[in-house]
């Protein structure tokens, strides 16, 4: 029955569907038609509402071409990019069907994720990138190095994250003064201070700096920081990447990977005095 409304001169009225993913829960999903009407695709609802999306390629395909995405300038998606980008990927899958077909058959036209996001009036464009240009990326190379190339708490790592808890007690433009049980509050210079905002979706920011403030709390330096006095949060340890700091504060010296013993002087080039 697609076949027959995409060919079909007079009965194919073409619709899309525009299905953006922020996170792993449910209340991560923005779903959003250009139909005039709500459409229903299994037990997703797409909302009608003011949205439309570049031309295709000379080609005849979007499944290697950039997409431009167009709508309202205050669409909650949007407004995720407005002060600070989203901590995690916002992907976008494009969908595209037929209003008459019984069968409500969906085909996937495009899939990617959005980069960057544009205010034009009372419209706002959203950049997204196709999912094969993640395909190309050139993977990390292990060096010969000094300081542990892993990623603290990754799989080569393998430490288990420990979130302690805080209260917030002030906040400004770039930091935020925590207060709790954390001890030597120099180890967390490089973690991560997490929380829940008011619309149910976890945020984390990188620890900059940390200081004891005279008021018995402790102020930490982020970025892009949307969160309110009294609000609950954790910070977990950061990590200096070098062996003794590892074995001393994460005592996981046996999982560094870095090269502490590389000689300071090469061999090759000394010259005897003799």
């Amino acid at each position: 029955m697609f076949d027959f409304f995409t060919k079909s001169r007079f009965f194919g009225r073409p619709i899309e569907l525009y299905e953006f993913t922020y996170g792993n829960s449910a209340s991560d999903r923005h779903l959003f038609t250009d139909a005039e009407f709500p459409v229903v695709k299994g037990a997703d609802t797409f909302l009608p509402v003011p949205i439309s999306r570049s031309t295709s390629s000379n080609s005849g395909t979007l499944d290697k071409s950039t997409l431009e995405v167009r709508m309202a300038r205050n669409n909650v998606v949007a407004e995720m990019f407005r002060v600070y980008p989203p901590n995690h990927a916002v992907t976008l899958t494009v969908f595209q069907g037929e209003a008459e077909d019984p069968a409500a058959e969906w085909k996937a036209l495009w899939t990617g994720r959005v980069i960057s996001v544009g205010w034009e009036g009372s419209e706002s464009k959203l950049a997204c990138e196709p999912i094969s240009t993640a395909m190309r990326r050139v993977g990390l190379r292990r060096n010969y190095q000094y300081m542990c190339p892993h990623m603290l708490y990754g799989p080569k790592c393998g430490k288990t994250k420990t979130n302690v808890g805080v209260t917030v007690l002030d906040v400004t433009s770039r930091t935020v003064t925590v207060s709790g049980s954390l001890g030597d509050i120099s180890h967390y210079v490089g973690g991560v201070f997490e929380w829940t905002d008011t619309n149910g979706v976890h945020q984390s920011r990188t620890i900059v700096s940390a200081n004891p403030t005279v008021d018995s709390g402790i102020l930490l330096k982020v970025n892009g920081l949307l969160v309110g006095v009294g609000a609950a949060g954790s910070v977990s340890k950061g990590c200096q990447h070098t062996l003794s700091f590892c074995g001393t504060v994460h005592g996981n010296t046996y999982a560094f990977g870095g090269h502490p013993w590389i000689p300071l002087k090469n061999p090759v080039s000394n010259v005897s005095p003799y």
